[in-house]
């Protein structure tokens, strides 16, 4: 006996359809794990050799930057040593807080989290270092500018000056870091105590970025043109000059050419006269002979 069963059929088809498509979507999905696993595990990979180039390059090349302008004579004398000083000396300061967060990131390991005093220390160390050196890049191209647009040589102690008055502002006014930042459940964070507060970081952070990258910004194009306006202004006096040689190397070949005219001249002169003196004799002993 032959019983018809189509909803037995029917069935097992959708089925067999639901596991091939469950266990495609499973096969795919762990394909796409695998691959976003893999490409996690490279740029972890990628992070920390570059974490570990800039920790060897870093304070190598701030040295040689340090050294040269100490030692050097030309900008051993200039006022821009001691911006470039400090510069060097709070970039390679970034460069140890920042790089070792980013390092032990990549094993999981979140150092400004772990206590109350790495959350206080490396903020605050971050921000002070940040702040200096965009302020004193702000105040070399200021320095420069002066020096090459307007021709003021600044002196060294003033530089000194400024660079250690530069320091000690911005090393009290980051000190709000340190006492606003708490550790609690395991997390640093900062404690708005007002309105006043979250305004102050949202506005400060904002203005000083605006105030010291459109000085840089300005101060590199005014000394761009600058450049650029001195070095026609050489090259014109360099053509004015190859012209004013051109002419007196002419003016003395035209004088050296009448002198030796005036010279030829004098010779074509006592060669007629000699010849005239000549003439006469011959003609004195034609006349005595046979006249």
């Amino acid at each position: 006996m032959i019983t018809s069963t189509p909803w037995l059929d029917e069935y097992i088809n959708s089925t067999t359809t639901n596991y091939d498509a469950s266990s495609s979507h499973i096969d795919d999905h762990e394909i796409s794990m695998r691959t976003n696993s893999f490409v996690v595990f490279l740029s972890k990979w990628l992070l920390r050799l570059a974490c570990i180039s800039i920790a060897l390059l870093c304070p190598w090349a701030n040295y040689k930057l340090i050294k040269l302008f100490q030692t050097h004579r030309f900008h051993k004398e200039s006022s821009a040593k001691w911006y470039i000083t400090f510069k060097a000396v709070f970039d390679t300061a970034y460069m140890f807080v920042s790089v070792p967060i980013i390092f032990f990131l990549t094993y999981n390991i979140d150092i400004i989290h772990r206590n109350l005093l790495t959350c206080k220390l490396i903020t605050y160390a971050h921000y002070l270092s940040d702040d200096l050196i965009s302020m004193l890049l702000t105040l070399l191209c200021l320095d420069r500018m002066l020096r090459i647009t307007c021709g003021y040589h600044l002196r060294q102690r003033f530089s000194l000056t400024i660079c250690i008055i530069t320091t000690v502002f911005f090393t009290i006014i980051n000190i709000h870091h340190i006492i606003r930042l708490q550790h609690r459940d395991g997390y640093c964070h900062k404690t708005s105590l007002s309105i006043w507060d979250y305004d102050f970081d949202v506005y400060y952070s904002l203005v000083y970025a605006s105030v010291t990258w459109a000085t840089i910004f300005i101060s590199i194009i005014n000394l761009t043109v600058s450049i650029y306006c001195d070095r026609i202004k050489r090259l014109q006096l360099r053509k004015q000059k190859q012209q004013q040689e051109q002419q007196q190397k002419l003016s003395k070949i035209f004088f050296n050419g009448i002198d030796s005219m005036e010279f030829d001249n004098d010779q074509v002169q006592l060669i007629y006269s000699t010849g005239r003196i000549n003439l006469k004799f011959y003609r004195k002993i034609f006349f005595f002979w046979f006249v």
